[in-house]
């Protein structure tokens, strides 16, 4: 028996609940991808925001409930460099709601960071599932991801918003794609297993 039966023979094994839950998530998540991905694109300039606004909170809450933590426990080692850590994401998120957009620029070489890591990861997670049906959109959306990488690297210092919220558009698109083509195709493999 090849080592992709193999794998494919360990999926099938799983209890029928398991994997109903499993291929289901998939599918939600799959959903939920896409419709980010639609609005990213459709709207840019909001998405930008609104990720510029989630960021800049997130810094805000890290960083303010560091510090008071660090105010409490102000007797323990390391409290001074925590404490600057904690005040750097603290006006981390003070300048990103001073400066809307601001952080574009930086978040686009972090989403190509990003992008580069993940299609590499995507590329190696459709090589570990091959024999399952539709592996290769997972395998497509690796490389889709590696080329957003490139485009993003290629035009990094005048990246703008819509780039950044047409980039993210399409990569939530392709995962919610390959996500649903997944499901497909787990579903199909287990119905057909079930009935020989």
């Amino acid at each position: 028996m090849s080592e992709e039966s193999q794998k494919m023979s360990a999926i099938l094994t799983f209890p029928d609940k398991l994997l109903k839950t499993y291929i289901n998530s998939i599918k939600v998540e799959g959903i939920i991808f896409i419709i980010l991905g639609s609005l990213a694109i459709l709207m840019p300039f909001l998405f930008a925001r609104v990720l510029e606004s989630f960021l800049g909170a997130l810094f805000l809450l890290v960083g303010g409930l560091g510090l008071i933590r660090v105010i409490r426990t102000k007797i323990m080692p390391g409290t001074v460099f925590s404490g600057l850590l904690y005040s750097l994401f603290l006006i981390t998120g003070i300048i990103i709601f001073i400066h809307p957009y601001a952080g574009v620029s930086a978040l686009a070489t972090i989403m190509g960071v990003i992008f580069f890591i993940s299609g590499f990861l995507k590329i190696a997670f459709a090589f570990n599932i091959k024999p399952a049906k539709n592996w290769i959109w997972s395998f497509i959306d690796g490389i889709i991801t590696f080329l957003l990488a490139v485009l993003i690297f290629i035009q990094w210092p005048v990246s703008g918003i819509v780039l950044i919220s047409t980039m993210i558009g399409i990569k939530m698109l392709f995962l919610g794609y390959s996500m649903l083509m997944l499901s497909s195709g787990i579903k199909k493999a287990t119905k057909f297993e079930s009935s020989n």
